[in-house]
């Protein structure tokens, strides 16, 4: 299921161009956002980002993104109370979606740092079966929920993103150390939302897409515009450019996938 953001001319991905960009969605973009370099900047060779992707970040307008956000992080809120409630008394708990995720937590309680993110990585890939033909949903709609994904056991990127982010909220990962990103994978149709978390001052790459979990510095294809966490919305002005030059004069969709 897709999300539809907005259609738009990209003259160079890193300024995110205004160029033939509809009203419903310009909010989303902060036109005054500076360019990014032209030239490849190794990764390695630049100081640790708090951003994901060697990025810098500015807030994002108040729009209908952030709103949506915002609603979103209050039911993830609400479904860790909810998961620890059905932690404490298992038997007592209604909601089978909870007991599925929290076996996964169960797995991965005994281990700390990256074995962590690995068990909830995999295990979560493994409970919800990648469904492209699950209902459409608009701009105006709610991001999904952890545990409505857990009950289809079926899904989207974003599900899988955010089912990440709530268990690993759940088993006490820090709030600073994890973001949804909303990518542009490079010659792809639409955009694709991931969750980083950083370890050991490295941010690690969780997707639906993959098992392994790899470095951001690894995933050039990938080109960052957004992250969401408890701040709030940010878009996201890389420090190089690689992928993104090579989406130049391309007419494209911003889709998210629900």
């Amino acid at each position: 299921m897709k999300l539809l953001l907005a259609t738009l001319s990209i003259a160079a991905l890193p300024t995110l161009a205004m160029v033939n960009l509809p009203v419903a969605a310009r909010e989303w973009i902060d036109p005054s956002s500076p360019p990014a370099s032209d030239e490849w900047i190794d990764p390695s060779s630049t100081p640790a980002s708090d951003e994901p992707f060697v990025s810098t970040s500015i807030d994002a307008p108040e729009n209908s993104l952030s709103q949506k956000w915002h609603l979103a992080s209050a039911e993830i809120s609400s479904e860790v109370a909810i998961l620890s409630e059905c932690n404490a008394q298992l038997d007592r708990c209604s909601s089978p979606a909870a007991i599925r995720l929290l076996k996964i937590l169960e797995r991965a309680r005994a281990h700390d740092g990256f074995a962590k993110l690995a068990i909830i990585n995999s295990g979560v890939n493994a409970a919800i079966r990648y469904a492209s033909n699950v209902p459409q949903h608009g701009i105006g709609d709610p991001l999904p929920a952890a545990l409505a994904a857990f009950t289809l056991q079926r899904g989207v990127c974003t599900d899988f993103a955010i089912a990440k982010y709530t268990a690993l909220l759940k088993a006490g990962w820090p709030l600073s150390d994890m973001r949804l990103v909303l990518v542009w994978p490079e010659g792809a149709g639409e955009s694709h939302m991931i969750l980083a978390a950083r370890h050991n001052g490295q941010w690690l790459i969780l997707d639906n897409t993959r098992s392994a979990i790899l470095p951001d510095t690894k995933l050039r294809s990938y080109v960052p515009l957004f992250v969401l966490d408890h701040l709030g919305v940010r878009q996201l002005l890389p420090q190089f450019v690689g992928a993104q030059s090579r989406l130049q004069d391309r007419r494209i969709s911003v889709m998210i996938n629900r």
